[in-house]
């Protein structure tokens, strides 16, 4: 037997009151002899035996009132299978989960998926009874709702399955488990059931999905009855886009790979393959991939504008039509802000003639140029720029030390020209200690006309600086790099360290272009200085391209590639200095927005934007709008960031978990095999579910007891009446 207000038991302990006052009012009488009343004694004992019979009847009714009462809301419940013969059926909680994840839009045989989900579903409704709860759990919601409603009533519940659609998030079973273990542990009803609507997908029933702590979320009594309405079919789905191509530019190409995954057990010949950038296909390929295999390709497009260029790879048409489309995002710089610290007329003079020579396709300056004295550095809003230029710099302040720092851990990027006159005691000290740069040797200075100078030694061919710099043979494949070395006369001896590579190293094996990583930005530090004097670097061919690629590679967007899965949350930082009254919204694929407010952090200037539960796949854009415009609120509108959210690559497999692997999952909820039901899709559902649930309330029967205890009680306690006692008299 089940109590389901066990907590009302303790009320039995006023079962003891009658007793108490049976007890309280029992008295002892002293005996006295006398002789004339002898003959009375016999009818005495005849009389006290009916009145403590009397008593002790009262007492007993009066105790079953009490621990009636009590049972009867303490809700008992019995099962077995005698159960139903002596009692009334038991209330039932029933949890429907439904799965709505991107797989089950799969069109089989008998139709679409999900729509086969949502029969089975409200072929359910006959077993719904009117003192019955219900809840409709979608899986793609467990992650983010932040409460379930009941459903009290059939038309209610018909009403909630017919209008589930299709989502395009993944949540693995473990967790929606999770959640509806939590609303039956709520229900004081005796009936908990639950109903998994389902593919059988595999990769759902992952055990990764089951965090440790799920054992014994559900109670023995839990009845699971797993509805298959899927089968297991052949499909192909693009699994990844990510953009290789780090310096991008307008007329120039950009290399982007995709993965295209085969899950069938046939070989597919000839699948097309399309590459789209900003509306327009760049380039279509013919795939042969193997059985259950997967190819990788990259593919080249040429970006004809600046900005957010949307994108996306595509292949053919097939059961699934939401995996065989993957979007990224190509961002393509406007103009570069960049500010030159350094003395344009002596240490800055050849860096800043070689950026004013930087233009893009359409003859357009690539980068905004502002130029500052060493001075006065510390009173410039660096966050304004997306890379800072030091040329000859002789000393660092532990406040300009710390104002670039914060700048580089923001996402900044930093490219160091140090000075013959420098002061290195300084630089290390004071700029590379707060950079977590390891210090570096002061030069060894030769001379100009020294016959012994040094040249370029081992080079990181394969850096993004240097992709796409050199020809193409007609083979396709890249020339060996020819690079005039200049001849170096007085440099300085950096360390790598362990944030640091060398890109370009030196015939000593020292360093000559280092790259240092210090929080969210990037380092390059040049071992010889802007000038001429330690050595003829500024004046070789190698000198213009190599600084214009190190800005475009210290300023482009390091997660330019990166995507998110349907039904993540995004956090993302953009370094900017927020004017006054701007506002920002989220303009998600479906073209709603979402007006959100960032939380800006002092130390390094960047607003943090956080969005929760991003549910459709395609390009979001983080927007902001100034006051003072001609957009139709007034203001001026400007893309901050672009970025791809795409399907889990796992729902493009379509195998169904076999029998092994699902009693493994069951396992790992401590749910036993006897808990467990495999019934039709949409077929006769109401009567298998009916044969397989047992338990009766016996609430009603207690009631009845203690209602027949009360009228027993007001009988027996009657006292004789009178008309008995006058005729006794006469």
């Amino acid at each position: 037997m089940t109590f389901l207000n066990p907590l009302l038991l303790f009320g039995l302990a006023a079962a003891a009151i009658p007793i108490l006052i049976h007890l309280l009012n029992l008295r002892r009488l002293r005996t006295i002899e006398f002789s004339t009343l002898q003959f009375l004694k016999e009818l005495q004992k005849t009389k006290m035996r009916r009145v403590k019979i009397r008593q002790w009847l009262l007492l007993l009714l009066r105790t079953l009132l009490v621990v009636a009462l009590v049972l009867a809301f303490s809700r008992p419940a019995l099962k077995g299978s005698l159960a139903g013969t002596i009692g009334t059926r038991a209330r039932t909680t029933m949890v429907i989960l439904l799965d709505d994840t991107p797989s089950m839009s799969v069109r089989t045989n008998r139709g679409v998926a999900f729509n086969l989900a949502k029969q089975s579903a409200l072929a359910l409704l006959p077993l719904f009874k009117d003192d019955d709860v219900a809840y409709l759990v979608k899986v793609s919601e467990v992650r983010h709702r932040k409460g379930y409603t009941p459903l009290t009533t059939g038309e209610s519940m018909r009403k909630a399955i017919e209008q589930s659609v299709v989502s395009q998030v993944t949540v693995p079973y473990g967790e929606a488990l999770r959640v509806t273990a939590g609303i039956l542990s709520e229900s004081k009803n005796l009936n908990h059931e639950v109903y998994v609507i389902t593919d059988l997908q595999a990769t759902q029933f992952a055990l990764l999905s089951v965090r440790p702590d799920t054992s014994g979320l559900f109670a023995r009594r839990v009845r699971m009855f797993l509805m298959n309405i899927g089968e297991e079919q052949s499909n192909a789905g693009v699994t990844s886009t990510s953009v290789i191509s780090r310096i991008l530019s307008t007329g120039k190409p950009v290399q982007i790979r995709a993965d295209v995954h085969n899950f069938s057990r046939n070989p597919l010949k000839g699948l097309v393959m399309s590459l789209y950038l900003d509306g327009t296909r760049q380039v279509q390929q013919l795939l042969d991939i193997a059985a259950f295999s997967s190819r990788s390709v990259e593919l080249s497009a040429v970006p004809r504008s600046t900005g957010n260029l949307h994108g996306y790879v595509q292949i053919d048409d097939d059961i699934l039509d939401s995996d065989n489309r993957r979007y990224f995002v190509v961002h393509v710089p406007r103009r570069i802000p960049v500010l030159l610290a350094g003395d344009v007329e002596a240490d800055a003079r050849l860096p800043f003639l070689a950026l004013r020579t930087a233009t893009d396709s359409a003859g357009t300056g690539l980068f905004d140029i502002q130029t500052v004295l060493p001075s006065q550095l510390s009173i410039v809003d660096v966050r304004r720029y997306a890379v800072v230029v030091l040329c000859g710099f002789q000393r660092f302040s532990p406040s300009t030390s710390e104002l670039l720092a914060r700048f580089v851990r923001s996402g900044g990027g930093l490219i160091i020209f140090p000075g013959i006159q420098s002061d290195f005691t300084s630089y290390n000290t004071d700029l590379f200690s707060t950079l977590g740069i390891p210090p570096v040797s002061p030069p060894q200075d030769e001379g100009p006309r020294s016959d012994k100078f040094l040249t370029f030694g081992k080079i990181d061919n394969a850096h993004p600086l240097f992709g796409g710099l050199f020809e193409r043979q007609g083979s396709g494949q890249p020339q060996e790099p020819r690079i005039e070395s200049p001849r170096v006369f007085s440099s300085i001896v950096p360390q790598t360290g362990e944030s640091g590579h060398t890109i370009i190293g030196l015939t000593t094996g020292g360093g000559f272009l280092t790259e240092y990583r210090t929080g969210a930005g990037h380092v390059l530090l040049f071992s010889v200085e802007g000038g001429l004097t330690g050595s003829d670097f500024p004046v070789k061919g190698i000198f213009v391209p190599l600084l214009h690629r190190s800005i475009m590679y210290l300023a482009a967007e390091t997660d330019s590639s990166e995507t998110y899965q349907t039904g993540d949350n995004a956090h993302i930082g953009i370094r900017t200095a927020q004017a006054e009254h701007e506002a920002y919204s989220l303009h998600a694929p479906s073209g709603l927005d979402q007006r959100t407010v960032p939380r800006i952090a002092p130390a390094t200037g960047i607003a943090y934007f956080d969005f929760t539960s991003l549910a459709d796949a395609g390009i979001y854009e983080l927007r902001s709008t100034r006051p003072g415009g001609a957009t139709d609120n007034g203001g001026k509108e400007e893309i901050l960031k672009a970025f791809a959210v795409n399907i889990a690559p796992s729902e493009s497999d379509l195998r169904q978990v076999s029998p092994v692997q699902l009693q493994t999952f069951w396992s790992s909820l401590a749910i036993e095999q006897d808990q467990i039901t495999t019934v039709g899709g949409t077929g006769t559902v109401d009567t298998e579910v009916l044969e397989s649930r047992f338990g009766v309330e016996l609430w009603k029967h207690f009631l009845i007891l203690a209602i027949a205890c009360a009228l027993g009680e007001m009988l027996v306690g009657r006292e004789p009446g009178k008309a008995t006692s006058s005729s006794t008299e006469e």
